[in-house]
């Protein structure tokens, strides 16, 4: 049964307001683990079935880690010469980086900060995500007001008319500039956890109210004639005079934010080809991230356009180019700011740079509402600093 305890199993938002988000790191083949983990890639091999392991497409099988350490050990990579493993850390934004540290040290033999000379490739990076929140900026701004530099794809996904890709309630809720798993992602995270805070209450209701495990009490709630959630209710305050069922946590009290609040994530996700480059190559291995990562700029790539005027006045622009620069206003608002320089970049042969500031008075106002991109940088850095720190 599922008891007030357990909303302290329930996720709950990174106590860091973002930093690193999720990692992915190759191992070599040969590399000492702890007795269990290598009895179970032993007795996969054999044809043992163990409860743990399971097939592992590109890899020869994942070790579910959990609940000893938050991670998947994709183990000895099928098509690499030299079988490398991969290992998949989950919920990183909720650990310091020295709590990483200390649970590869718990899983292998070796120093997760060795340098490369010792050992080419060591605990190198395949996947590094990491994100800021922002409070009080909401998505419409970034689709507004910024576009991602060498990213020819990008999807929005929310409900703002029959133009758009919907997928949601509540406006538009992601924006994504790239493919996974190089991609930038802008997605309202108070909505996010709204739908988790939905799924813990069924949750909670299943339990208590016994319908799935209690036969009588699943009949007596199919013989009401009412809905589940009037029969749940009824329950409740019943079990509650009675002094036996908790009232259920509240988003806020799971959150710490109340649900009319604004929050946006801003995530970056980069893969072993990115962090390898001339770019990104300064985080390339685990020790490499540690030593750069206050320095890295994820979001180098992610570019900011100033607000326009809040009504241009078309006295002060020649009529083609006022019936131009509104138009490109009706674009990025029905399509997004990339959107809108994608479709101007066909046909500005190789004028871009100019005609986008020749239209610059005509981009949406945000009401004072927004960011930059030296305060997005120096807010994600303060939220690293934070992680380090801990």
């Amino acid at each position: 049964m599922l008891l007030a305890s357990h909303a302290g199993d329930f996720p709950k938002p990174a106590p860091f307001g973002g930093g690193l988000d999720k990692l992915e790191l190759r191992l070599p083949n040969q590399i000492p683990m702890q007795r269990g983990l290598s009895d179970l890639i032993a007795a996969s091999k054999v044809g043992e079935r163990k409860p743990r392991v399971g097939p592992g497409g590109l890899y020869e099988g994942v070790i579910d880690l959990r609940p000893e350490h938050p991670a998947l050990l994709h183990f000895q990579n099928r098509y690499s010469p030299g079988k490398e493993h991969k290992l998949e850390f989950l919920e990183v934004g909720r650990q310091s980086f020295d709590g990483v540290l200390d649970e590869l040290s718990q899983m292998f033999d070796a120093d997760p900060l060795r340098k490369e000379e010792e050992e080419e490739e060591a605990f190198g990076t395949m996947r590094v995500d990491v994100a800021v929140d922002l409070p009080d900026v909401p998505v419409s701004f970034f689709r507004e007001r910024t576009r991602v530099q060498f990213k020819r794809f990008g999807a929005q996904f929310g409900t703002c008319g029959e133009e758009w890709q919907m997928l949601g309630m509540h406006g538009i809720e992601t924006i994504m500039s790239g493919k996974r798993s190089n991609c930038y992602r802008v997605y309202d995270k108070r909505a996010k956890w709204q739908d988790d805070h939905q799924k813990f209450l069924r949750k909670w209701r299943a339990s208590w109210g016994g319908y799935r495990t209690d036969k009588a009490a699943r009949d007596a709630w199919l013989l009401s004639g009412m809905s589940f959630d009037e029969w749940f209710e009824l329950r409740r305050k019943v079990e509650q005079i009675k002094g036996v069922m908790p009232e259920p946590p509240s988003f806020v009290e799971l959150y710490g934010i109340p649900e009319t609040a604004i929050l946006t994530r801003v995530e970056r996700q980069m893969s072993a080809q990115e962090t390898k480059d001339v770019h990104f190559g300064q985080i390339r291995t685990l020790r490499l991230l540690r030593e750069h990562a206050l320095d890295f700029n994820p979001f180098a790539r992610m570019i900011f356009a100033d607000a326009g005027k809040p009504e241009p006045n078309p006295a002060d622009y020649s009529p083609r180019d006022y019936m131009a620069g509104m138009h490109f206003r009706g674009l990025i608002r029905r399509d997004g700011y990339a959107a809108a320089v994608r479709w101007l970049s066909q046909y500005a042969n190789g004028n871009l740079k100019r005609l986008l500031a020749s239209l610059a008075d005509f981009i949406p106002c945000s009401d004072g509402v927004g960011v930059s991109a030296p305060e997005l940088v120096e807010r994600y850095r303060d939220a690293l600093s934070r992680q380090f720190a801990a």
